[in-house]
């Protein structure tokens, strides 16, 4: 696993670097949009964490009142 990784990180470097040397002027939308998209995933595992979280108290909130029921 790890070395198909590596191979894919590679690969994308080589890109970036033959797209940099083609065309500077697309590194500038590449860095915006790199940098968006961290963000953006950041986000997400916060939220998706958060969701998780609030599903497993729901869970224990509706077992506690069907056992309350008994």
């Amino acid at each position: 696993f790890c070395k198909f990784l590596f191979q894919i990180a590679l690969t994308a470097v080589g890109i970036l670097f033959l797209v940099g040397l083609v065309n500077p002027w697309l590194l500038l939308p590449i860095l915006f949009l790199s940098i968006v998209f961290v963000n953006l995933r950041q986000f997400y595992l916060k939220t998706a964490r958060d969701v998780k979280r609030l599903e497993a108290t729901s869970e224990l909130l509706s077992c506690d009142m069907l056992f309350a029921l008994d």
